[in-house]
């Protein structure tokens, strides 16, 4: 995982110019590598409205995780009831040009051949930029999962996180 936790000068970035009192927004933490990459820490906050419902406030947390923390990936969330658990089902998607990529290396192993691992240059990817490798793929899910879970949050939230890679 290349990316380590953002300077609070990126904090002022997510709030809006004219910001609410403190008691009309709440400010929910996004996670990070440690400089050390041994485990995750608060990297910043994203200010969401109080009174907004937990699919918003899900919504915020992944477009600031994928603004901040995952150089612009495909990233989304949605909330299914499972058992009356309300699940956070984050999918993470790859841009066109590695999904073609990576399904010519998968033709070209099954044909028994040979093939280059893919790169598509100037293109992040999830598989090869954050989930290769065990620490890199270990510190990504612990982002992932410590952001949407907000194990702090009093009020009404989601009850776990299920992760989706290419809708699988």
């Amino acid at each position: 995982m290349r990316t380590i936790c953002v300077s609070l000068l990126t904090l002022s970035l997510m709030l809006p110019a004219a910001s609410l009192a403190a008691e009309d927004a709440i400010y929910r933490p996004v996670y990070g590598p440690t400089e050390m990459a041994e485990a995750t820490e608060v990297c910043f906050y994203v200010r969401v409205e109080a009174d907004a419902d937990v699919q918003t406030a899900l919504d915020e947390l992944a477009t600031a995780l994928s603004r901040f923390m995952f150089d612009g990936l495909v990233l989304s969330v949605r909330i299914e009831e499972e058992f009356d658990d309300q699940i956070a089902v984050v999918s993470l998607e790859e841009e066109d040009a590695w999904r073609e990529a990576y399904d010519q290396f998968e033709e070209a192993l099954a044909a028994g051949e040979d093939p280059e691992v893919p790169d598509v240059p100037g293109i992040p990817s999830w598989r090869r930029d954050y989930f290769q490798g065990s620490t890199g793929g270990r510190l990504t899910s612990m982002t992932l999962r410590r952001t949407f879970l907000q194990e702090a949050v009093d009020e009404p939230w989601v009850d776990a996180v299920r992760f989706e890679y290419e809708g699988l």
